[in-house]
């Protein structure tokens, strides 16, 4: 990525690799951080660093999005608010949440089988704790959750489970050209296992989508398209993406 990270909207920065990032987009009520890359090092090297180069301020962070338990969109979340952002919310689908703490309470009991070096490190790519947690709806597998992000802004989060069991999407206001849009951001494509299940989330959150008027796509695996498209295309075979 080139220094300062790949700017595509007016507000919105991508930062990372061509195959794992995160999402920034700059609000009026502060700064939007959409999944947490793989490590520590990974999130002080590929987006840290590169903050001010973009003239962002990492301690502007009001919300941190993990959308999903993958390593590589969780792992970078603790330095975040160990160091930079103490009193952002970190918001997580509740199933997966309930995996990190699953994650977190083995990896302790099972602390002797690693040097010290080992459990710390393994340790910190688990995020420490989630604020706020999407459930599903009442009798079904998929919900939503309007959160506000300050007095001028909200974000909408999903849970459309498919890649894991608690897989989230978020559509957040920006900014393209001086003008209004909204985006949507989907962490991670697919799993082959639970392909009935992500056709019904895919289909939730196109119509969600459509319902607030999302215009914009990203994948924080950047080289994936979203789904939805591919879908539609498709039709009536409604062929879906390529498991990753």
């Amino acid at each position: 990525m080139p220094t300062g990270g790949v700017r595509f909207l007016d507000n919105a920065w991508y930062f990372g690799t061509d195959h794992t990032g995160l999402v920034i987009v700059r609000t009026p009520d502060g700064l939007i951080m959409l999944d947490a890359l793989t490590t520590p090092d990974d999130m002080r090297t590929q987006f840290l660093d590169q903050a001010t180069a973009a003239g962002l301020d990492p301690g502007d962070i009001r919300y941190v999005f993990l959308g999903h338990h993958h390593v590589d969109h969780v792992g970078g979340a603790n330095l975040i608010r160990d160091e930079y952002a103490p009193t952002a919310k970190f918001v997580m689908e509740q199933p997966d949440a309930a995996v990190i703490a699953a994650q977190r309470a083995d990896l302790w009991e099972r602390r002797h089988e690693y040097t010290e070096e080992e459990f710390r490190a393994r340790l910190a790519r688990l995020p420490g704790r989630i604020d706020i947690g999407i459930e599903a709806y009442p009798g079904h597998t998929v919900g939503m959750k309007r959160i506000r992000i300050g007095r001028r802004t909200t974000a909408v989060a999903m849970l459309a489970p498919g890649h894991t069991d608690g897989q989230m999407h978020v559509i957040v206001p920006v900014v393209h050209q001086g003008e209004t849009h909204k985006l949507l951001v989907w962490s991670g494509n697919d799993n082959i296992e639970m392909a009935a299940q992500y056709a019904v989330s895919a289909d939730f959150v196109q119509g969600l989508a459509g319902q607030e008027g999302a215009d914009s796509f990203i994948n924080t695996h950047a080289y994936q398209v979203p789904p939805t498209a591919i879908s539609a295309r498709s039709r009536p075979t409604r062929q879906r993406p390529t498991p990753c």
